[in-house]
């Protein structure tokens, strides 16, 4: 289990700002003096790299309890910090897990769809025809509670209901791992459904066909809703219910994208890629989602790499056109840059947005493959390096690794 600082962060610095402003009543508790300790305590958090284990862990809460055992034993080194957040980040994963369910819906027609077996984060999901099961009641009393931005229209007409059977260490972990595994789902069947270029419409619509819908809600082993913590769709906006025109190679291909990630030595890493996906063309506004679509991308391409001069190359090795494929990533990248650093856009993201979606589908292929047994990432992109060589020059290389190996001195006999 490792825990780092991120790089270029100085967590000492952070802590002895912590320090400084805590005090320890008469009751041995930790507080903190002034109003701006909350803002140090969530950079506390944020300047933290955990490990995957964490992905569904409330943090922020493992944080300060380390901050304060910390402050209550008069040890604020950067060591010892990091034992203590080891400590309880051990301990939270050494608790067991209970059953809990989260219930939303999504705009996907599921008439000739298996309703049941879909499993993604060890989450079960469940389609329903019609209404939620009997057992889940105060669904809609916990909304309502809400407000009326919230109740209105918090299972949108025509939805199809779902229910997430998730086991978990706490509430949050589980509502955030069941979206999860709805989203892995969305994003594979969006790979399934969205559009591959744009024609004509509007310049500014959200991308992904399959969407999620208004309010997502948590519910005990028994079905009773809970009150707390409630998720919903800050932008959310109905969507035309989706059907696929053939269910039957619709649920082949999720199934076998799904099995194949699963075998995957590196799942994780596509897993969190396609969660990147489905986030970046939820986006209304292309030019957002152009942003995050290139992050997606980086996290499989060079995967961790700071030379992201590799991409345009490892893209378009995928591609029989090759140097136009890397026009195109090269012009995407600057795009990107210049949106990011000088603010500046245009009207035309969609068509980038597309483009690199199709970049990350032709990849996912690649990746999951069964003709290839790559144990890492890193591995399956240096095989992209080499492709990208093109065949005059690889077939060069290969006649002077033959060249060589007549020169090579055998191993004598034993």
């Amino acid at each position: 289990m490792k825990l780092s600082v991120r790089k270029g962060f100085n967590l000492k610095v952070v802590l002895d700002k912590l320090h400084g402003i805590s005090e320890i009543n008469d009751e041995g508790k930790v507080g903190f003096k002034g109003f701006d300790f909350t803002e140090y305590r969530r950079l506390l958090s944020q300047i933290i790299c955990f490990p995957d284990s964490a992905k569904h862990t409330n943090t922020k809460s493992l944080v300060s309890s380390a901050l304060k055992n910390c402050i209550l034993t008069e040890n604020i080194t950067e060591q010892y910090f990091l034992q203590q957040l080891k400590l309880e980040l051990k301990n939270k994963l050494a608790t067991p897990e209970r059953t809990y369910y989260v219930l939303t819906s999504i705009n996907l027609e599921i008439m000739d769809i298996q309703t049941e077996g879909w499993k993604f984060l060890d989450c079960e999901i469940e389609f329903i025809k019609g209404d939620y099961h009997s057992k889940f009641n105060g669904r809609e009393e916990v909304i309502n509670d809400l407000g009326s931005n919230f109740s209105k229209n918090s299972t949108p007409l025509g939805y199809t209901r779902v229910e997430i059977k998730v086991k978990s260490r706490s509430k949050s972990e589980a509502i955030n791992r069941g979206i999860d595994a709805l989203n892995l789902f969305r994003a594979l069947a969006c790979i399934e459904t969205n559009h591959v270029g744009f024609i004509a419409g509007d310049l500014y619509q959200a991308i992904n066909k399959v969407r999620l819908g208004k309010v997502h809600t948590l519910h005990d082993a028994d079905g009773k809703a809970l009150s707390y913590p409630i998720h919903f769709e800050p932008t959310f906006k109905k969507s035309n219910l989706e059907r696929p025109k053939d269910t039957a190679i619709f649920q082949k291909n999720i199934k076998f994208y799904a099995e194949s990630i699963d075998n995957k030595q590196f799942s994780s890493d596509l897993e969190n890629a396609l969660l990147r996906y489905v986030d970046a063309l939820d986006e209304s506004d292309n030019n957002v989602a152009v942003t995050k679509l290139w992050g997606a991308l980086e996290s499989l391409v060079v995967c961790g790499q700071s030379n992201c001069d590799l991409m345009p190359d490892r893209i378009a090795a995928r591609y029989a056109d090759f140097e136009l494929t890397k026009q195109i990533v090269m012009h995407i990248r600057e795009y990107r840059n210049t949106l990011i650093h000088k603010g500046a856009r245009d009207d035309e993201s969609i068509f980038r947005a597309y483009n690199l979606q199709n970049f990350l589908r032709s990849l996912l292929g690649f990746y999951v493959s069964n003709s290839h047994s790559f144990t890492s990432l890193e591995e399956a992109n240096k095989f992209l390096d080499k492709v990208s060589l093109g065949k005059e020059k690889l077939v060069s290389e290969l006649e002077s690794i033959q060249k060589a190996l007549k020169y090579v001195t055998p191993e004598e006999d034993e």
